[in-house]
């Protein structure tokens, strides 16, 4: 969130009410404290875990849930959502349980 903060990227609730943020975000060891004092403030709301970036279709609670993680793209670098649950289960493949085949 703050990388995308700090490019201009503002908040939004599931009402469509966009918070923006004008402060800074990094200083030089770790984030400055108008981050901080965002973050203290975003965590108190009703709404807090379903908020998101503006223009993303990821809430929080997606994070939160432990449903997405934030990964870095392998070519452009900057941080994307990855989901960390598969659609299908993994299956452990053994002489005892070897795979399905099929004769078309």
């Amino acid at each position: 969130m703050a990388y995308f903060l700090s490019r201009g990227i503002s908040l939004s609730s599931p009402g469509a009410e966009i918070l923006p943020f004008n402060g800074l975000v990094y200083q030089y060891q770790g984030y400055h404290q108008d981050f901080l004092n965002l973050w203290r403030q975003i965590e108190k709301r009703k709404d807090y875990s379903q908020l998101s970036l503006n223009g993303d279709n990821h809430q929080f609670q997606d994070f939160l849930e432990g449903d997405y993680e934030v990964q870095e793209c392998a070519l452009c670098r900057l941080p994307i959502a990855t989901p960390t649950k598969h659609m299908y289960g993994l299956v452990q493949l053994s002489k005892n349980n070897p795979p399905v085949t099929y004769d078309l």
